[in-house]
């Protein structure tokens, strides 16, 4: 990965490569890219190529075919399922029993994501420069499990219905998921629109009164209502069931 560096604050002999981060209204972020203290989490410089690079080290050593870094028994280790859908570094799943690891990354004005397959040693790297980006990423994610026939990311095709707008002013409000981390849910016209904590917004279509869709992203929310139908919580139906008691 010889196009990567934790160097922080990045030096002027590299700062010219790198991209300027964007927030999700087109506008450069003031000051430009951040310097994080926290290097582990923050303070990688890298490219999709090194990414790549990366994921295909990983798969050939948990299949015995390197050993460069770890030895295919370390590797293993690695990606076995430590704490809920963690290995040692690395987010996992296993889709139709086909173990997929991947992580995805977020600073101010840039998001990322790599997710690639133990088994068929394929996979996909992307970065973007915009608090948006992920959105983006999405759709070229969804494009290249279609063409490779993947086991998951594809998005079923969903109905959308109309309802009356008014439905949904009793669903407007903040849904927390968890600490610091807020699903904010409003209304513009007849566009119902939601946005997590330090992401860009994203449009949602009803498929019922209660039950709705995006199409950026693989997932559904449901309003749970009381007897005056007014929300009283949200779950979010995206890598299990997320559910988010409504907050003042």
């Amino acid at each position: 990965m010889i196009h990567s560096t934790y160097e922080q604050p990045l030096p002027d002999s590299l700062s010219a490569t790198a991209a300027t981060p964007y927030r999700a209204n087109g506008e450069p972020v003031k000051g430009g890219w951040h310097t994080y203290p926290e290097m582990a989490p923050a303070g990688l410089w890298t490219t999709p190529s090194d990414l790549a690079r990366l994921a295909i080290e990983v798969q050939n050593e948990y299949a015995g075919k390197s050993k460069k870094i770890l030895s295919q028994e370390m590797m293993h280790q690695m990606l076995t399922h430590q704490k809920d859908d963690w290995g040692l570094g690395f987010g996992l799943e296993s889709p139709g029993n086909k173990l997929r690891f991947g992580h995805n990354g977020a600073n101010e004005g840039f998001r990322c994501d790599l997710e690639a397959y133990t088994e068929s040693g394929q996979g996909f790297a992307i970065m973007t420069n915009s608090d948006t980006g992920d959105q983006l990423a999405s759709e070229f994610l969804r494009a290249v499990a279609k063409e490779y026939k993947w086991p998951d990311f594809q998005t079923a095709e969903r109905p959308q219905v109309a309802i009356d707008p008014k439905i949904f002013d009793a669903y407007v409000g903040r849904y927390q998921l968890a600490p610091n981390f807020i699903l904010t849910v409003t209304r513009d016209g007849d566009r119902f629109i939601t946005q997590v904590t330090g992401q860009g917004q994203v449009e949602i279509f009803p498929e019922g009164e209660h039950d709705f869709f995006t199409k950026v992203v693989n997932a559904q929310i449901t309003f749970v209502t009381d007897g005056q139908a007014r929300a009283t919580e949200l779950i979010l139906h995206q890598n299990g069931d997320h559910h988010a008691p409504r907050i003042p």
